[in-house]
C-alpha cells in the first residue's frame, strides 16, 4: 500500500512540473515590420535580454524581424515604433525563469535588416544579449551594454562608441574615423581596423589589436590587463609613448628611436613623430610589433 502511495505521489509530482514547465514555455511571437529607408535617419534599439543582430540588406527597406517566446500573452515582448524620422524597437520582457534560474526558453531575437545606403545613427541600450553587427553603413554608433558579448564585422562609420559593463567585444575589418571603446571587466579584441583616432580604455581584461594601420593617433589605458598591439606594415612617422609599473614592456618596431628605454617606461620616434601613440598600463603587460 505505501508503495502505490508513493509511486501515486511521484506521479502527480512529474505531471506537475510538466505542466509547469508547458506554462512557463509560453507561446511563440512573432513580428516584422519595414521602412522606407529615405524616411529614416535614426534606429534606436532598448533591450532587455534578447539577442540583437544588424546586418546590411540590398533592399531599400529597412527590415525588422522579432521572433522568441512570449511570457504574457496579452503584452507583446518586443514594440517597433516609428517616431518622425526614427525608428524605435523595445524589447523590455524578462527570461522567465524556473528552479533557481533554469531557463525554458527558446533562442529570442530581434534582426535588423539596413540598406548599404550610409544611415545617420544608430543606437542601442544593451542591458543582456549577445550582438551581431555586420557590414553596416552608418555616419554614427553607439553601443551600451551591461552583459553580453558584441561581434562587429565590416563596419563602414565616421564615428563608434562601444561602452560594455561585461562581455568581450571584437571589432575586425572595419573603417571607422573615429573609435571609442570603453570596458569593465570583458576583453577588447581589434583586427583590420582603418581609423584616424582610436581610444580604448579597459578596468580590467585584455586588450588586443592586430594588423593595425597607422592613423593620428591611438591611445590605450587598462588598469590590470594586457595590452599587445602589431601592425600590418612598419609605421612610418610615430611618436610612442609605452608605460606601465609591472616593468613588462617590449617593444620591437623597425626604425623606432628610443629617447627613453627602462622597465616601466618606452618612449621614443619613427620618422617626424606626425602620429601619436600612447600605451597605458598600471598593472598589466604591453606588447607592441
Amino acid at each position: 500500500m505505501k508503495k502505490i502511495i508513493v509511486i501515486a505521489i511521484l506521479l502527480i509530482t512529474i505531471a506537475s512540473v510538466v505542466f509547469g514547465f508547458k506554462t512557463l514555455q509560453g507561446k511563440d511571437f512573432k513580428k516584422k515590420k519595414s521602412f522606407e529607408i529615405n524616411n529614416i535617419k535614426e534606429i534606436e534599439v532598448d533591450n532587455e535580454n534578447w539577442d540583437i543582430e544588424f546586418k546590411s540588406t540590398d533592399a531599400n527597406k529597412i527590415v525588422i524581424s522579432a521572433q522568441g517566446q512570449r511570457v504574457d500573452k496579452e503584452i507583446d515582448p518586443v514594440e517597433i515604433e516609428h517616431e518622425g524620422n526614427k525608428v524605435v524597437i523595445k524589447q523590455k520582457q524578462k527570461v522567465t525563469r524556473f528552479f533557481n534560474g533554469f531557463t525554458f526558453r527558446k533562442k529570442n531575437s530581434i534582426s535588423i535588416a539596413i540598406p548599404k545606403k550610409k544611415t545617420d545613427k544608430i543606437v542601442l541600450n544593451n542591458k543582456s544579449g549577445d550582438v551581431k553587427i555586420s557590414d553596416i553603413v552608418v555616419k554614427s554608433i553607439v553601443t551600451k551594454g551591461k552583459s553580453g558579448d558584441e561581434m562587429i564585422v565590416g563596419l563602414l562609420a565616421d564615428k563608434g562608441e562601444f561602452t560594455s559593463e561585461s562581455g568581450d567585444l571584437m571589432l575586425k575589418d572595419s573603417s571607422l574615423q573615429e573609435v571609442n571603446i570603453t570596458s569593465t571587466t570583458g576583453d577588447n579584441y581589434v583586427k583590420n581596423i582603418k581609423n584616424e583616432n582610436m581610444n580604448i580604455t579597459s578596468t580590467s581584461g585584455e586588450v588586443l589589436l592586430k594588423d593595425m594601420t597607422e592613423g593620428k593617433s591611438l591611445f590605450v589605458e587598462t588598469k590590470s590587463g594586457d595590452i599587445g598591439v602589431r601592425y600590418k606594415g612598419v609605421p612610418a612617422s610615430l611618436k610612442l609613448t609605452a608605460k606601465s609599473n609591472s616593468a613588462d614592456i617590449m617593444v620591437n618596431l623597425n626604425g623606432l628611436k628610443k629617447d627613453k628605454n627602462t622597465e616601466k617606461i618606452k618612449e621614443g620616434t619613427i620618422g617626424d613623430a606626425k602620429n601619436d601613440v600612447k600605451i597605458l598600463s598600471k598593472t598589466g603587460g604591453i606588447y607592441i610589433d
